[in-house]
């Protein structure tokens, strides 16, 4: 039987997202942001992600059908993946596929309805384009037409939505007008996270991205990829519930005193 629904909401936990989806009643969640580990070699704590094709993309099925049962009608997820289509990254992904375009066939076999395509261009400078993130070096032989790689600067953020395009309750928006002309734009101008205590973390400016333009104030937000809490910590800071899996226990403790931190910070009396 699932915990009581109040039970679940605000918490980590520390274990596979198919284990705390079993806890979550059907229709419950309004929203997911995540961005789930891209099979690419990363060294994660505790998860190998140099899995067979064939098995990571069935743990991926498994995820999304799992989202679509929790998910209220109208709701929405918000998912992060790689821009994999030169030889080189295609190489270590193990999968002959120009990602994203796997992510949306899965998701679209499991009823969810693919609805809008975000390009994350990691620019340091939102103002000159120009200026990048990063300091890629995988650009295959140098100063010679011998065997170069493009370079990738870029992620993708796809969205999809369950049944219905239109949000089925009514709440509060906390979008700017400001925010909205530029959040709307489907290129998205922000540098990655400096700070590495994780491997492949995001920064705060996605998830608030995402929760502010795709759902309301007080909405449920679940990321089944947690990491080191980036998407919890954007909950507390703009007025979001979270629920949250992370199957290590290093990044488990360092998502939990992030977002006790960040509590704690919201908190304090002004003045």
């Amino acid at each position: 039987m699932p915990e009581e629904k109040e039970e679940l909401i605000n918490r980590i936990f520390n274990e596979s997202c198919l284990d705390t989806m079993a806890r979550m009643p059907e229709n419950f969640i309004d929203l997911t942001i995540t961005s789930p580990p891209y099979n690419v070699g990363i060294k994660y704590d505790g998860y190998n992600d140099s899995r067979h094709p064939e098995e990571y993309f069935d743990f991926i099925k498994k995820v999304a059908s799992g989202l679509y049962r929790v998910t209220k009608k109208g709701g929405r997820l918000c998912l992060n993946v790689p821009f994999i289509g030169n030889s080189y990254l295609v190489g270590k992904s193990q999968e002959l596929q120009f990602y994203p375009s796997p992510f949306i066939d899965i998701f679209s076999t499991t009823n969810w309805i693919f609805r809008d395509f975000f390009v994350w261009i990691k620019s340091s400078e939102p103002e000159n384009p120009n200026i990048f993130s990063g300091n890629s070096t995988t650009w295959g032989s140098w100063l010679s037409p011998s065997c170069p790689y493009a370079r990738c600067f870029l992620e993708a953020i796809l969205i999809f939505h369950k049944e219905d395009k239109t949000l089925q309750e009514k709440g509060i928006s906390d979008i700017t007008k400001e925010e909205f002309l530029e959040y709307t734009k489907n290129a998205w101008y922000f540098p990655v996270e400096t700070n590495r205590e994780h491997p492949a973390p995001y920064p705060l400016e996605l998830p608030k991205r995402c929760m502010k333009l795709f759902s309301w104030v007080n909405a449920i937000v679940y990321d089944p990829f947690a990491g080191s809490g980036t998407t919890p910590v954007a909950c507390v800071k703009n007025k979001r519930r979270y629920i949250a899996s992370e199957t290590s226990e290093g990044y488990y403790k360092r998502a939990v005193w992030r977002v006790r931190d960040e509590e704690a910070v919201i908190s304090l009396p002004f003045g």
